[in-house]
């Protein structure tokens, strides 16, 4: 197993649903003409937009950035002055949306690593766990990620990445992001068999979940 340092090490988590009446207007908006705008000011590596597979949101964006200070520096400071006045009201389209920002601090290659085409968008599925660790629990949280996890999601088939983040802006405080190449791969028994060891079940008594957390995404749209 290798542990790689990426150096896309910052990642914006909006979270969101849409009214259905309105969803192919936003889409054709989005996709068509604000995230590839959002790329081209230069802050952010690359965009993926995801569908909900199993999540009570439906929509994910995860958009990359070098570091997590990206989003607030002077150039996108100066770009948001500068956005159309439509942006506002297709925004506002945003349903129970959670804006996080997160600080990559692990990641490790899996099996299907190679198979990854030109780019860094995060896809074309992703599962993600959002949770706290207890105080008493994160040693031995700690411990279990290094010794055990690492090395079984280096072994996952159909793994492209697997990333933990620290949330730096917005709740919960830690995220895992496992990144496959197909919803079947995502589901073919070997990350429910990670968690199921001895050591993991310890791990996991530690966690605390939201209803928000153990979500599966398909991505329909990304650059970069």
């Amino acid at each position: 197993m290798e542990v790689v340092r990426g150096s896309d090490l910052g990642l914006f988590t909006p979270n969101y649903d849409i009214d259905p009446a309105r969803e192919d207007g936003y889409l054709a908006w989005l996709h068509g003409e604000h995230l590839p705008r959002t790329l081209a000011e230069g802050s952010f590596s690359a965009i993926s937009h995801c569908v909900a597979v199993v999540a009570p949101k439906r929509f994910q964006l995860l958009e990359l950035m070098p570091a997590y200070t990206n989003f607030h520096s002077a150039g996108r400071a100066e770009a948001v002055k500068k956005l159309p006045q439509n942006v506002a009201e297709m925004m506002a389209l945003r349903l129970g949306q959670t804006r996080n920002h997160h600080a990559e601090i692990t990641r490790v290659d899996g099996p299907a690593a190679s198979t990854r085409g030109p780019g860094v968008a995060l896809g074309p599925v992703v599962y993600l766990l959002r949770f706290d660790i207890a105080e008493e629990g994160k040693v031995g949280f700690n411990a279990w990620l290094r010794r055990e996890h690492m090395d079984a999601a280096a072994r996952m088939p159909g793994l492209l990445s697997f990333r933990r983040y620290l949330t730096v802006e917005g709740a919960p405080a830690n995220l895992l992001l496992y990144e496959f190449e197909s919803v079947e791969a995502s589901r073919a028994g070997a990350l429910e068999e990670a968690w199921s060891t001895s050591r993991a079940e310890e791990a996991a008594a530690s966690l605390t979940h939201d209803t928000h957390s153990k979500v599966l995404y398909e991505r329909i749209w990304h650059q970069g």
